[in-house]
C-alpha cells in the first residue's frame, strides 16, 4: 500500500484497501484476534444454552429447513436406541423413559417424553402420550410403538425405529452436502474473485502511473 500511495495517481479501490486493513490487523493481533473470536464462539454457544433461551434456540432449531429435519431424526433416533437398550437392560419403562429424557439433547424433546412419563404413571400407555405430540414424535412412532406394546416386543419395534431414523439421519446429511457443494464453490470463487481484483487492479493502476511519470 506504501508503494502504490507513494505514486501520485494512484487510487485504490475500496476492496483492496479493506483486505490491506485486515492483513494488518492479522499481523498485529493475531494471538489476540484468535482468542477473542474463540471466545465469542464460547460466550454465545453458553448464552444461547442458557435455560431462559434454549427452548427459543431449540424451537427455531428444529423448524429450520433442511437442518431442523436431522435434528429431529437425530433426537428421535436417540431415543428409540437409548430407550430400546434401557429395556432389554430389564430396567421398568416408566425408569427408561426418564433415563432416555435425560439423554435427548433438544429440551423440547425432553420436555414431551417426560411429559409421557407422567401420562404413564397415571395409566396410560406410552404411544397415546407420545401421540398427543406428533410435531415432535410422528405418527409413524407412535403407531410403531403401539403395535410393541400391544405384541410385547417394544424393544424390538424400537430397535426398528433407530435403525430407521438413524439411516434418515445418514440419507439427510449426504443430501445436505451435496445441496451446499454448489454454494460452497460459489463462496469460494466470489473470494477469490474478490482477492483478484484486489491485488490486480492496483497492479494496473500502477503500471499506467509509471507510464505517465
Amino acid at each position: 500500500a506504501g508503494l502504490f500511495k507513494s505514486i501520485p495517481g494512484i487510487k485504490l479501490p475500496l476492496v483492496t484497501v479493506l483486505l490491506l486493513k485486515v492483513a494488518d490487523f492479522a499481523q498485529r493481533y493475531t494471538f489476540s484476534a484468535f482468542f477473542v473470536f474463540i471466545g465469542s464462539i464460547a460466550f454465545v454457544s453458553w448464552i444461547l444454552s442458557r435455560p431462559l433461551l434454549a427452548p427459543i434456540t431449540h424451537r427455531v432449531t428444529i423448524r429450520l429447513p433442511i437442518f431442523g429435519r436431522i435434528v429431529r431424526d437425530v433426537n428421535l433416533a436417540r431415543f428409540s436406541l437409548v430407550l430400546g437398550t434401557m429395556l432389554r437392560s430389564g430396567i421398568p419403562i416408566t425408569s427408561a423413559v426418564d433415563i432416555t429424557a435425560q439423554v435427548l439433547g433438544n429440551v423440547h424433546y425432553r420436555r414431551e417424553l417426560y411429559r409421557a412419563r407422567e401420562e404413564m404413571q397415571r395409566g396410560n400407555p406410552l404411544s397415546g402420550a407420545l401421540a398427543e405430540a406428533p410435531n415432535l414424535y410422528p405418527g409413524i412412532v407412535s403407531k410403531m410403538i403401539n403395535v410393541g406394546e400391544r405384541t410385547g416386543n417394544l424393544e424390538t419395534v424400537l430397535g426398528y425405529l433407530a435403525e430407521f431414523y438413524e439411516l434418515e439421519v445418514e440419507t439427510a446429511t449426504k443430501n445436505l452436502s451435496t445441496a451446499l457443494e454448489p454454494l460452497l464453490l460459489l463462496f469460494i470463487g466470489g473470494i477469490a474473485l474478490s482477492m483478484a481484483y484486489a491485488i490486480l487492479i492496483p497492479i494496473y493502476n500502477f503500471i499506467g502511473a509509471i507510464r505517465r511519470v
